[in-house]
């Protein structure tokens, strides 16, 4: 069985092309026979029929390749500038998922706040260094000691 109008879904998943006739194609039953002559084929996998000799092949997928071909231009031309519809299936996506967007920011935000108010921040460090000038001393004394070691 060849399912023309899945296949073309399968190569078209956003639908794109989903008002092309081929969407409509029924499927098709066919028992598996002989190419060649026309012999039933047995269930079980054959190189080569069973009746003539002929080495075996599946004409239906051919035919169903042509169907579906059709669609290759259109979706070329999709993969270059997607259809308004596929557009705005994709935009509806996105809105509906904004306010879980906007909910994961505010947490973000919320806990770049927490872990700002935990360390305490540069302003503490800086303030806390105007509060201790005898720190400030010592530090650029060592500084000083540390340049002159390097350089002197």
């Amino acid at each position: 069985m060849v399912d023309v109008a899945r296949l073309a879904r399968a190569l078209d998943p956003e639908g794109a092309t989903e008002a092309h006739a081929v969407h409509g194609t029924a499927a098709r039953h066919a028992s598996l026979h002989c190419v060649a002559c026309g012999a039933p084929l047995p269930a079980g996998v054959a190189a080569q029929c069973g009746h003539c000799g002929a080495t075996l092949a599946v004409g239906q997928l051919g035919q169903a390749h042509a169907a579906v071909k059709v669609l290759e231009s259109a979706l070329r031309a999709h993969e270059q500038s997607p259809a308004p519809h596929v557009r705005k299936r994709r935009l509806e996506g996105l809105d509906a998922d904004l306010p879980r967007r906007r909910e994961w920011a505010r947490q973000m935000e919320a806990e770049a706040g927490d872990m700002s108010a935990q360390s305490g921040g540069d302003e503490d460090f800086w303030g806390d260094l105007r509060e201790r000038p005898v720190t400030v001393v010592v530090l650029g004394a060592l500084l000083a000691w540390f340049l002159w070691k390097l350089w002197g």
